[in-house]
């Protein structure tokens, strides 16, 4: 936080927890102090109230549930790491198809 003043990050769990259509996602604020802050929770609560009145909880609801329950939080992690190791595979796949046509390394 003494290097950057303020950071905002933004985080996606539609796609990890297959609720598309319902947009859960987080946004994690840091601020120098309390008054920015309190500056910057009030600007973003504008914002939110611009784009959706009352915005659905039942995405939130399910990732809640997921990872407050050990077993399926872990069932969650090994399809997620189910899905990484397959992309992983099919990234390589490509990279072995591209190369004899000298594609690879662009």
């Amino acid at each position: 936080a003494g290097e950057l003043p303020e950071v905002l990050v933004t985080s996606s769990c539609s796609k990890n927890f297959g609720l598309y259509r319902d947009r859960v996602g987080a946004l994690i604020v840091c601020a120098q102090n309390a008054e920015k802050l309190t500056d910057l929770r009030s600007q973003l609560a504008f914002l939110a109230r611009n784009l959706w009145s009352t915005p659905p909880a039942h995405g939130a609801e399910v990732v809640a549930a997921i990872l407050g329950d050990s077993e399926l939080k872990g069932l969650w992690q090994e399809e997620v790491e189910g899905m990484r190791s397959r992309i992983a595979s099919l990234r390589i796949g490509l990279v072995e198809a591209l190369a004899p046509h000298g594609l690879a390394e662009r």
